[in-house]
């Protein structure tokens, strides 16, 4: 599968699946503050999925090309969803979709 078209202003999620692969080195036993630094970098990857969501909302988003976008397993972004935006990646497409304005064709 090929990589996602760069999009003028978007922010590069391309060392996302770098970052994703620190993510899961972590020990178990980490510290406090690796625990911060992990949750950042956690908040950081939302971050980007979810800019990345909304510069391409109103195109097709399906499940597959946020798995290929994110870098990470589909449990791992539900989770990261669900501990830093409280919502899934879903809900948060939809809700995005409901209070964005409507787009002019033609």
């Amino acid at each position: 599968m090929g990589a996602e078209p760069a999009h003028p202003g978007a922010p590069s999620i391309r060392c996302t699946v770098q970052q994703n692969e620190l993510l899961r080195m972590q020990p178990a036993g980490e510290g406090p503050q690796a625990h911060d630094r992990r949750r950042s970098q956690e908040q950081q990857l939302v971050d980007q999925v979810c800019a990345w969501i909304d510069m391409h909302l109103h195109e097709d988003i399906g499940w597959e090309r946020l798995i290929r976008i994110s870098g990470l397993q589909p449990k791992e972004l539900q989770q990261l969803f669900q501990r830093h935006r409280k919502t899934t990646p879903m809900m948060y497409i939809r809700a995005r979709l409901q209070s964005a304005p409507a787009r002019k064709t033609g």
